[in-house]
């Protein structure tokens, strides 16, 4: 285990180098702060930094929607209730608007645990796997914060893990213990 003060300048690291990173602890565990000193880490003027808390969307069609929203700083018109995309429109929405940045993407997504009560969970599990899986060619990475294990997440949800295994991990223990 890194330490807690390491912990920010390694992952911001990491997801430069490109890679994946999953930051898994219990409540209060720092996740969040290791995220504001990631995103200080990083330079806007090379990186387009999205960050989404996902107790704000309700589906996964809903969180490729809003982050193809956010990548091209609001250019997409923003569905709304009446006309939500399909969760595969929605992933390919985000996909070519993130292809089109020419720019690293950085996608924190917080309260990841979220995703256990999306209806369309098994499904964005599967497409953001594919939209994360091979960062040196789409560009874009992804910095993953929940109370739980990925594994955990995605076998309650599929009963298999994949995005586990393209993503490198860290636990976080108590404050006490770092």
């Amino acid at each position: 285990m890194t330490s807690r003060t390491a912990l920010p300048e390694r992952v911001r690291a990491l997801l430069t180098a490109p890679a994946n990173v999953a930051v898994h602890g219990s409540p209060g565990s720092g996740k969040s702060w290791i995220a504001d000193r990631v995103i200080a880490g990083l330079d806007s003027t090379v990186a387009c930094i999205i960050r989404i808390d996902l107790s704000t969307v309700m589906t996964g069609a809903d969180l490729f929607s809003e982050m193809a929203w956010m990548v091209a700083d609001g250019k997409p018109k923003r569905p709304n209730s009446i006309d939500r995309l399909s969760i595969h429109a929605a992933w390919r929405l985000a996909r070519e608007v993130i292809a089109e940045a020419r720019v690293h993407v950085v996608l924190i997504l917080d309260q990841f645990d979220r995703v256990l009560h999306f209806t369309d969970g098994q499904e964005f599990l599967l497409l953001f796997r594919e939209l994360v899986h091979r960062p040196e060619a789409l560009h874009c990475t992804a910095l993953i914060l929940s109370r739980r294990s990925l594994q955990s997440i995605e076998a309650k949800i599929s009963g298999i893990s994949t995005l586990a295994s393209v993503c490198y991990t860290e636990f976080l223990g108590s404050l006490s213990s770092g």
